[in-house]
């Protein structure tokens, strides 16, 4: 009894020694693991960070240039920010052509765009009406340049256009100006219009 009984005595450690060399490894495991996932979610966390910083950093940007150009605008624009134009020139659309004139009216918002409407008369072999809401950008100096969907009328039909131009204005006075313009004006069916004339501008 004593022989097995030290016997027994001398093999039950062994287990308690196992199970702590298990839970030892099974602790590292844990470890390992989590240590894994943290460094699994440092790339995404890092991107979130920087999307959102450059969100800000953008929505910083934004506010500053807008500030910048309502007062510019404030104080350069004002004078004209409602302008009436009544424009004349020729368009020409292959062998046809005819004298154009027309009536425009732009509100300036900023210093650098604007918007409003216009409507013509392409007289001659053309002898079509047209209407449209041009925006208008004020790049640099007196340079215009308008995008305008449109619709015209010929005959029975109604075509969608859509206008594309530029013009330089030259100041006369306050009020007043004139500006020398070239448009091309692309109707539906692939028939492509050349427009140029001149302008002559009154705002307040």
């Amino acid at each position: 009894m004593n022989v097995t009984d030290g016997a027994i005595a001398s093999e039950k450690p062994l287990p308690l020694a196992h199970n702590s060399h298990s839970i030892i490894n099974q602790l590292s495991l844990n470890k390992h693991i989590s240590g894994s996932e943290r460094i699994n979610h440092m790339p995404s966390q890092r991107i979130t960070a920087m999307i959102l910083s450059f969100l800000i950093l953008m929505a910083l940007i934004s506010e500053g240039a807008a500030d910048e150009t309502t007062h510019a605008a404030s104080e350069e624009a004002i004078e004209r920010r409602n302008v009436f134009t009544f424009f004349g020139g020729s368009t020409h659309d292959g062998a046809e052509q005819g004298v154009t004139i027309g009536v425009q009216y732009e509100y300036r918002f900023t210093k650098l765009f604007g918007f409003g409407g216009f409507g013509e008369y392409l007289g001659g072999d053309l002898d079509t009406w047209s209407v449209g809401t041009p925006i208008f950008f004020h790049p640099y100096a007196g340079w215009i340049i308008r995008a305008a969907p449109a619709v015209e009328f010929e005959d029975s039909e109604t075509i969608y256009a859509f206008q594309f131009g530029a013009g330089y204005e030259f100041l006369l006075s306050e009020k007043w100006g004139c500006a020398p313009e070239f448009k091309l004006i692309y109707s539906e069916g692939g028939a492509t219009k050349v427009f140029y004339g001149v302008s002559v501008n009154w705002g307040f």
